[in-house]
């Protein structure tokens, strides 16, 4: 389970090894059981770089070569219970709108998430629909 307690920042992240999917529960949850939350930021746009001229033209004026890009770092939980304990499961972070979230599990209707049984507090929800 040392893939579970792993944060990768990638694309990767969203796929599920098939070797937890076979040694874990599976529960299979629709939209209306799946909280989402987000986090939104904005970060400076630095595709192009930054340069003697406009550092010159920053000192002129200071938002000419100042671009904001809206950024989402997003979760979804899902509580549950199971002998009279309740759990909170946490997915890794989204890097999307929470509008975009909706729609893609609106496109697959469920979110598999694999737990083991003895431990839920391990947990995975598969997010492989997410890749695309």
């Amino acid at each position: 389970f040392n893939y579970l307690r792993r944060r990768n920042h990638s694309r990767k992240k969203y796929r599920l090894p098939d070797e937890l999917k076979s040694r874990c529960k599976k529960i299979s949850v629709t939209q209306a059981g799946i909280e989402i939350l987000t986090n939104e930021y904005y970060e400076e746009d630095t595709e192009e770089g930054y340069d003697k001229v406009k550092a010159i033209d920053a000192l002129y004026d200071p938002n000419r070569n100042y671009a904001a890009v809206k950024k989402f770092a997003s979760v979804m939980l899902y509580h549950y219970s199971t002998m009279g304990k309740k759990y909170r499961f946490k997915s890794e972070t989204i890097d999307l709108s929470p509008d975009e979230i909706r729609e893609k599990i609106q496109k697959t209707g469920i979110v598999d998430i694999y737990f083991e049984e003895k431990n839920p507090q391990l947990h995975y929800f598969d997010l492989s629909f997410f890749v695309y």
